[in-house]
């Protein structure tokens, strides 16, 4: 991601709670609280436009995350957006902190790497519209012993591309479990491919567990029935589970698929289908 400071600006309670949890998760961050809110909280800022605040700061910052409407942090930039090359990325984020989205700058100005970011530290969901990005739809679930290199990983993954028909050019997302988020062959890997790695909390893992093949080393160890069937199904929408679990030489790798029915859809049969002609 892009090193420089992050701004963020929320309204409610609700929202100021995820972004406690995001200034002491993240480096270099600004809280900015409205005068409404009623509570000073220590190192946080205020202020009582937004719009004032953008203006005066808006390209201060390399990240700005929106705890609130859409709309709200539209119109606040709408007058300072200028190049997809040199604006800040811009997020934002629901109160119940469910879905992050990558709503300005996602290439160039990073906001989509951000959008996974954050959603991996608020277990939500990111939102990423980028054509090239939202358009792929496979998921690559990833386990693997500590130490393990990225030439490993990256030959069990072949072997499941292989499988499934695809190639590593297909895969939206990797993913894994949040005890393997800092391993440092999956990292590489990741930032080699610029892949984006997803991980998931304990209990989004443990509630999967009726819908893929428990392990049990891996239960008895960790406590999880498993992680790369989990988190390849974790890491998309609708996914189904296309390739199971392979494991060789320290690494699993399992492969889910997003159900995108409407790609698959003909166009004249959900015109008969809508109107009966």
């Amino acid at each position: 991601m892009r090193l420089g400071k992050i701004g963020i600006i929320t309204y409610s309670k609700e929202g100021f709670r995820a972004a406690v949890h995001l200034q002491r998760s993240m480096d270099n961050v600004t809280l900015f609280l409205h005068s409404d809110f009623g509570e000073i909280h220590q190192g946080a800022e205020t202020f009582s436009k937004v719009s004032t605040l953008m203006e005066a700061s808006f390209r201060d910052f390399v990240c700005w995350i929106f705890i609130a409407p859409c709309g709200v942090a539209v119109r606040s930039i709408a007058p300072h957006i200028q190049s997809k090359l040199y604006d800040p990325a811009v997020l934002v984020i629901d109160a119940g902190a469910r879905h992050v989205v990558s709503l300005l700058s996602g290439h160039e100005g990073g906001a989509n790497e951000f959008a996974v970011h954050v959603s991996n530290l608020l277990a939500a969901d990111p939102v990423i519209s980028t054509t090239t990005d939202a358009a792929k739809i496979w998921i690559a679930g990833i386990g693997c012993r500590k130490g393990v290199c990225k030439e490993t990983i990256m030959q069990v993954l072949d072997e499941a591309l292989q499988i499934a028909g695809i190639t590593v050019h297909d895969i939206r997302f990797f993913a894994t479990a949040a005890i393997k988020k800092n391993e440092q062959g999956l990292l590489d890997l990741s930032s080699d491919l610029n892949i984006s790695l997803r991980y998931f909390p304990d209990f989004m893992i443990q509630e999967m567990e009726s819908k893929v093949d428990v392990q049990p080393f891996v239960q008895e160890r960790v406590g999880l029935p498993g992680v790369a069937e989990p988190a390849a199904l974790l890491g998309g929408k609708r996914t189904t589970l296309c390739v199971k679990r392979i494991a060789k030489q320290g690494v699993t790798v399992a492969l889910a698929k997003e159900n995108c029915w409407w790609w698959e859809s003909a166009p004249e049969a959900e015109k008969t289908e809508r109107t009966g002609q």
